[in-house]
């Protein structure tokens, strides 16, 4: 087993402590599991349990940095794991995701479905763009299908509310008809679904 010596401690602003073996730097440890090591400059150590403690320690830290994250807003398992790399090594950003959706604080199923509910009803995104938008953010196919299944957005009626609600007035040229088709395709809609209502509507009007 091979043993080494502890050359410099530093402690860092955020105070975890920097652990140096030979003059060179080997890790940060998380200030409890620093001090329970009892670790101090000329120290001699298994670098099996160096190890461990840098293991443990990163763990420590991705939790933290997980519920600060979520105390701010809610994220996907994805994009959870995704910001905590950029703190914590992989190992402690996967254990840490799987941490957070055992306490019920990740949820992709329910990240779903209020965000379906805030872009169709805040937005007027259809379900093609609100299934775009999830996938980007690693929300699985089934569980997409799963939640979208659970609503009854009727596309046709959502395209004749926007147009009533923010675009009938742009109907009385042909440069305000092709401004409408083109803000109803960007919000996910399909062509053919917006020519039918537009037509429809236009028939109505005749009448």
């Amino acid at each position: 087993m091979r043993r080494v010596r502890v050359t410099g401690l530093h402690r860092t602003k955020r105070g975890r402590y920097s652990i140096y073996l030979d003059g060179e730097f080997y890790c940060v440890l998380h200030e409890e599991i620093f001090f329970a090591a009892d670790l101090a400059v000329d120290s001699v150590v298994s670098l099996d349990d160096l190890e461990q403690l840098r293991r443990t320690s990163q763990d420590k830290l991705a939790r933290e940095k997980a519920l600060a994250l979520l105390s701010a807003r809610s994220y996907t398992a994805r994009d959870l794991y995704h910001k905590l790399c950029r703190h914590v090594d992989e190992s402690g950003a996967k254990a840490a995701v799987v941490r957070m959706m055992e306490l019920g604080l990740v949820d992709d199923a329910d990240y779903a479905r209020r965000f379906a509910a805030d872009r169709v009803n805040r937005k007027g995104y259809s379900q093609e763009r609100v299934t775009w938008e999830l996938a980007q953010k690693g929300v699985s196919r089934e569980v997409i299908q799963q939640v979208l299944e659970e609503r009854e957005d009727d596309p046709r009626q959502q395209i004749e509310d926007l147009v009533r609600c923010k675009y009938l007035h742009r109907l009385k040229d042909e440069k305000g008809l092709r401004r409408t088709v083109e803000a109803l395709r960007r919000l996910g809609y399909r062509y053919g679904d917006i020519l039918a209502v537009l037509g429809e509507m236009e028939e109505g009007n005749d009448n």
